[in-house]
């Protein structure tokens, strides 16, 4: 067991959180992650509420570990966000402004919330907006083929 804020927070044995990888990465691959000790992810755009439910007791009857579920805002079902609050221990959101209406609600279930922010403004507006967790999410900029890098003088 490693200990960190992060393992502290989440109750996780590593801290080690599973990328959510939408339809790639599937319920059996967030149970393995989190029976090994880390935070395994869900993330499973556009599956109906009911379905989403089913999917994500059999995850919680299968192992003890920790649980996250991310929602993607441009496919964001609502409906399935009081479900993830109450059977998963974190409940992200990405691609979208934070939005503290969504944080009260994961909160209102008991979930930690995760707000994956790409600028500074909405670190800001994800703290404002009562996260617990807020994952700094980036790019490299794009080389051109054959260009070489720029060095400051």
């Amino acid at each position: 067991m490693l200990k960190t804020r992060f393992t502290d927070l989440v109750g996780c044995a590593v801290p080690l959180q599973q990328a959510g990888m939408g339809w790639i990465a599937g319920p059996e691959l967030a149970e393995a992650v989190a029976e090994a000790g880390g935070l395994g992810m869900l993330c499973m755009p556009m599956v109906p509420a009911a379905a989403f439910s089913d999917m994500l007791s059999g995850i919680r009857s299968g192992t003890n570990g920790r649980i996250e579920v991310t929602f993607p805002l441009p496919f964001l079902d609502i409906d399935c966000v009081p479900v993830a609050a109450r059977l998963a221990h974190v409940v992200e959101f990405s691609y979208g402004q934070p939005d503290p209406n969504l944080v009260r609600l994961a909160h209102s279930g008991g979930a930690l919330v995760s707000w994956q922010v790409g600028s500074v403004g909405d670190a800001l507006a994800a703290a404002e907006a009562a996260c617990d967790v807020i994952v700094a999410q980036g790019r490299a900029p794009a080389v051109r083929r054959g260009a070489r890098p720029r060095t400051r003088h």
